[in-house]
């Protein structure tokens, strides 16, 4: 790979990096539903976004307007969380998808 894991910027608000080669193309991005649950980076189980959002002390009125990204019918990232086990970066990623939230000036 031509950057090291260790080279990448890491930024569960902002930017989110999964393993191109795990993602369904192209991606959905839609709001949170209520039961919208996912495999937390490290976790073993599943967990709901809603819970995984309160830990992360996120204000409620932003959870509703974060986007969430879906790729073959999983979710992959939520801002704000740490992205899914499933499609995380592995000392075998060879190719890497960035999604990243644009900052507007104000």
């Amino acid at each position: 790979p031509a950057r090291r894991l260790s080279q990448l910027e890491f930024d569960d608000a902002k930017r989110c990096y999964l393993d191109a080669s795990k993602v369904t193309l192209p991606l959905e991005v839609r709001n949170r539903r209520p039961g919208d649950k996912y495999q937390p980076l490290g976790l073993r189980g599943e967990k709901k976004i809603k819970e995984s959002l309160r830990e992360r002390k996120i204000p409620q009125a932003e959870r509703s307007g974060l986007p969430v990204f879906i790729s073959g019918g999983k979710i992959a990232w939520v801002p704000g969380l740490p992205v899914s086990e499933e499609f995380k970066l592995t000392d075998t990623t060879e190719k890497i998808l960035l999604i990243e939230k644009q900052t507007t000036a104000s």
